[in-house]
């Protein structure tokens, strides 16, 4: 008996800690350009390059929500800047409903470096370029499920300097040699390719751009923590919990709408470093932050197995 739980127990305490580093994956950790798209076309991480709106309407996002998202015509787009200089690896993510089938759509370009797009060769197939030539991609490129028309999808590309890889809705799909162009221009949601007729049309929603290559988990774990959260039984209504003021000086409350046993608060910056973090005892809870940067910093409330982030803005000039 002593001799199986010797051998028992570091295989225990490795699970434990496996199980632990994965409730730990942060999605935000080296997020640069986050388009969430709430109302407007705001920049929530790179707060000075916001886009601006050429010819797109705002319409609902992927849960009903009014003016969550922007609709393209193939001819509307969403203009803004990126710069990819010093990037060991690139991932952008997107949520897309499209509208057409019958001709190529850019999603999302990156002027004089990457493109996105579907049905350059098959109808409904995603693809990426991050070489500067989007020409020079076989048919073999393509992700291997289809974008549904009429139905919101989860794509996302990453590099790491020499492979692209895509995903579909958090499944990896297709992986190929390719050198990462490293460069800083102009950044068109929606956009076409100068005037090649390949503007996109459908919806897209929640635009996020990383300075480094997303592993496989965390593009799951990307997908996951977009996607609708089914609250299981018993519990029948979702937690909440607000942040006031928002954006705030650097004081401000945490405050819960119940709480739940074993509660735990982790505040943390936008490349994921720990600020504060301490067990919830009730359900307001006054933090002071005005010692820290102004930024984008988010808030996540962890209980049994569930986690919830709201993000907040810090200003301390106010």
């Amino acid at each position: 008996m002593v001799n199986h739980l010797r051998i028992l127990l570091p295989i225990i305490v490795c699970l434990l800690l496996a199980q632990n580093c994965y409730a730990q994956i942060d999605t935000f950790q080296g997020l640069v350009d986050w388009y969430p798209i709430h109302g407007n076309s705001n920049n929530e991480v790179n707060i000075s390059n916001g886009c601006s709106v050429h010819g797109a309407i705002l319409t609902e996002d992927r849960f009903g929500r009014p003016n969550e998202a922007y609709h393209f015509d193939g001819n509307s787009y969403l203009l803004g800047n990126y710069n990819s200089i010093g990037f060991n690896g690139i991932t952008f993510t997107a949520w897309i409903r499209t509208s057409l089938e019958t001709r190529l759509q850019t999603i999302i370009l990156f002027q004089s470096a990457y493109v996105a797009y579907i049905n350059h060769f098959t109808a409904g197939r995603f693809m990426t370029a991050y070489d500067a030539n989007s020409w020079n991609n076989p048919t073999d490129n393509e992700s291997t499920s289809k974008v549904t028309n009429g139905k919101w999808t989860f794509i996302a590309a990453s590099n790491d300097g020499s492979i692209t890889r895509l995903y579909v809705n958090g499944k990896l799909e297709k992986s190929y040699p390719e050198i990462l162009v490293r460069n800083r221009d102009q950044l068109g949601i929606g956009r076409k390719v100068v005037d090649d007729g390949s503007g996109f049309v459908g919806d897209i929603d929640d635009v996020r751009i990383y300075g480094r290559r997303l592993n496989d988990v965390e593009i799951l774990e990307t997908f996951n923590d977009t996607t609708i959260k089914v609250v299981p039984s018993p519990i029948i209504i979702p937690f909440v919990f607000g942040i006031y003021p928002n954006p705030t000086s650097g004081i401000f409350k945490i405050v819960l709408d119940s709480l739940p046993s074993n509660t735990h608060y982790n505040v943390f910056d936008v490349i994921g470093r720990g600020i504060l973090e301490g067990e919830v005892k009730s359900k307001e809870i006054s933090m002071n932050l005005t010692d820290y940067s102004s930024g984008l910093y988010f808030i996540r409330i962890t209980f049994e197995d569930s986690s919830f982030v709201n993000k907040m803005v810090l200003n301390t000039n106010y």
